[in-house]
């Protein structure tokens, strides 16, 4: 469906209950971003704080996926306080939330 999704631009309302499709990890989410006219999902109103939300995270996500230090940073191998600190810090560096930058 990824694949399929991003095709589909001008989609306004889609119904795939009982398709298995429907039952794929962040189904909602990823619709929500891929189609950005989409204003019914499954028979519930996509909301403009919800796309809202989704690009935003999604935005966020890719930042740093992108972003070498950002990845060692959100490595779940911390050892101490001090470390998570650290590992805090560059995370929030990474998505531009840090008002110590």
């Amino acid at each position: 469906m990824s694949d399929t999704l991003p095709h589909l631009q001008d989609l306004i309302e889609l119904t795939a209950k009982g398709n298995p499709i429907a039952r794929q990890q962040k189904y909602r989410q990823n619709t929500i971003v891929c189609c950005d006219r989409l204003l019914t999902l499954d028979g519930n109103d996509v909301t403009q704080t919800e796309r809202q939300y989704l690009v935003h995270v999604k935005q966020r996500m890719r930042a740093i996926s992108l972003n070498p230090m950002c990845q060692m940073a959100g490595q779940h191998d911390v050892m101490s306080n001090e470390t998570n600190e650290i590992t805090v810090d560059l995370l929030m560096d990474c998505i531009g939330e840090n008002s110590t930058s």
